[in-house]
């Protein structure tokens, strides 16, 4: 009896301090994640990670999605990072894709913003679930829905032998009980084999066993999320209830389940790792729960578009912190139209803003670092957010419906042995290509329009090609240098531009956004600003005023 009490005494500090310590990791934990509310993300991943996190977002899309040269061209990437202030794996793989995959529907976008207004006003619903997100914690080994897959390409496992030597082994610990002599020996050869035979075995299957802990993991904060019962999420609780329910039946046993050692971890992690190895119940655990997790793939799923939703409303409530202004959009029709106030870009800290009313195309001119290709980046983002978070950056924003397209930031592409005037024209022509098939208006950037080849027939071609999206369904914001443009497609385009100030030694940018076409000529002067010797300049021009007056060049 001593023996029996004292073992009891064991397992209760055990049990205790295992207690002690979780609730340690939990107030950690809810502290950070209040740190991390109403700002932006100074995370950054390696370009491997993002592209694991855009696995869910290629799995996943159908229709319309922005596409690669456009999100490289918005730096969308960076857009992402900084707004990711998720807290799982789901949520930043959710996020990935709901920014490249903006929606056409009022009424969905209405519903991402009811949520996000929950956690706005709600502060204890808003990090209570955040806590349970943040417990299913982030992996940048393979995609979550990865796991997912590999699991239901795995052959049904057996547990006869494992219960046959689990059975062994307490036989064994009786009868060493009853009969020290014959019994040590025999629960000594018991436990080598099953020793043995369990590293055999779990070498064979453990790389699924993270498939089980995560969707684990997820059932297990998806249920907690739901036992808050917030009311107003009553209709997003109820769902992720009864999903739960079907998928947590099948998961009896999954806490036994663990991957490698815990040789690093708490005393209790040390405990029950022996104990596994031992009686082989995780063996036994996954087999049960394997078998009945392959009839639960579309639950498994649709309980992943749940918890994305609800990461997704956190960080639209979180950015709707960190944005000096915002406000939600007004998008209605298809004629084209975009109608903005105060509007800049999310990621700029003190931006100027700016503001344009327009239903014709836009051609902005002005010289270099004055603000045209921020400005082109600013309204193309905000017209993603809009469509995805339904917020903007800005004090008013209304435009119809709109799929984004650009052709800003190429280069030569190398490996196909392709020019940079190549890659620019094909860029170009999918744009036109998708203002002919869309259902819905492009609302498109284009940044020094063929660029990639001589002045004459670049300022003949770039007319064209601007002047071919008038009467289409279409909204078109070109930027410039050539200053011929301003005149040739002054029926077709509204004039803005951006401009500097040049001081005697320095020179300043104001990024404000003025209608009508660049009239000055600072570039020179800016060759002295930064330190070119005055006869250079001079000469410099005097060369521009002999052609401006004759139309020819000469030195």
């Amino acid at each position: 009896m001593k023996y029996v009490l004292i073992a009891l005494g064991v397992v209760l500090f055990f049990m205790v301090e295992y207690r002690i310590e979780l609730k340690r990791k939990e107030k950690r934990q809810r502290e950070k994640n209040r740190n991390l509310w109403g700002r932006l993300s100074e995370k950054r991943y390696t370009k491997d990670q993002l592209q694991m996190i855009a696995s869910y977002h290629q799995g996943q899309a159908s229709g319309f999605s922005i596409d690669d040269i456009t999100w490289n061209d918005l730096s969308m990437d960076e857009v992402f990072m900084s707004l990711n202030t998720t807290y799982s794996s789901v949520g930043e793989e959710y996020l990935y894709h709901t920014l490249r995959t903006p929606v056409f529907s009022v009424e969905e976008l209405e519903k991402r913003s009811t949520l996000a207004d929950v956690f706005e006003g709600n502060q204890k619903a808003r990090e209570d679930v955040a806590f349970y997100l943040s417990c299913m914690g982030k992996n940048y080994r393979i995609p979550f829905t990865e796991y997912i897959t590999r699991l239901m390409e795995l052959n049904v496992g057996n547990s006869v032998l494992h219960l046959i030597l689990l059975m062994l082994l307490v036989v064994s610990a009786i009868l060493t009980i009853a009969k020290p002599d014959y019994g040590m020996p025999m629960l000594i050869i018991i436990l080598l084999v099953n020793i043995a035979s369990y590293y055999k075995e779990k070498g064979r299957v453990e790389p699924f066993f993270i498939c089980i802990q995560r969707i684990a993991q997820l059932s297990d904060s998806a249920e907690k999320i739901a036992a808050l019962r917030v009311p107003q999420m009553e209709d997003m609780t109820g769902e992720l209830l009864t999903v739960t329910k079907q998928i947590k039946r099948d998961l009896r046993g999954a806490g036994m389940i663990q991957t490698g050692g815990s040789m690093g971890g708490s005393l209790i992690d040390v405990i029950l790792d022996y104990l596994r190895m031992i009686t082989h119940i995780d063996l036994i655990a996954f087999n049960h729960i394997f078998r009945s997790l392959k009839l639960r793939e579309k639950e498994i799923f649709h309980l992943i578009d749940l918890v994305g939703r609800l990461e997704l409303a956190l960080v639209t409530a979180s950015l709707r912190e960190a944005l000096p202004v915002w406000c939600r959009p007004d998008l209605s029709g298809i004629k084209p139209k975009l109608d903005a106030e105060n509007l800049y870009h999310p990621l700029i800290c003190d931006a100027i803003p700016n503001s344009i009313n327009t239903e014709h195309h836009v051609l902005l001119t002005g010289s270099n670092a004055s603000g045209k290709s921020t400005f082109l980046k600013s309204v193309a983002i905000n017209a993603i957010l809009a469509q995805t978070l339904y917020m903007t950056a800005a004090s008013r924003y209304r435009s119809a419906w709109f799929k984004v397209y650009s052709s800003m930031a190429l280069s030569d592409n190398l490996f196909e042995g392709e020019s940079y005037f190549i890659v620019e024209i094909k860029s170009l022509k999918r744009i036109i290509d998708n203002v002919s098939a869309s259902d819905y208006p492009v609302l498109c950037f284009v940044d020094e329009v063929l660029r990639g080849t001589n002045t004459v027939e670049r300022i003949a071609a770039s007319a064209q090609i601007l002047k071919s999206f008038e009467g289409k369904s279409a909204l078109c914001f070109a930027a410039t240098h050539d200053i011929e443009l301003t005149t040739l497609l002054a029926s077709y385009y509204d004039n803005y531009h951006f401009t500097e100030e040049v001081c005697e030694n320095d020179i300043s940018f104001p990024y404000l956004l003025k209608k009508g076409p660049a009239t000055s000529r600072n570039a020179i002067k800016l060759l002295s600003v930064m330190g070119y010797e005055g006869n250079l300049t001079q000469k410099a021009e005097e060369t521009a005023k002999r052609f401006l007056e004759s139309g020819k060049w000469s030195l």
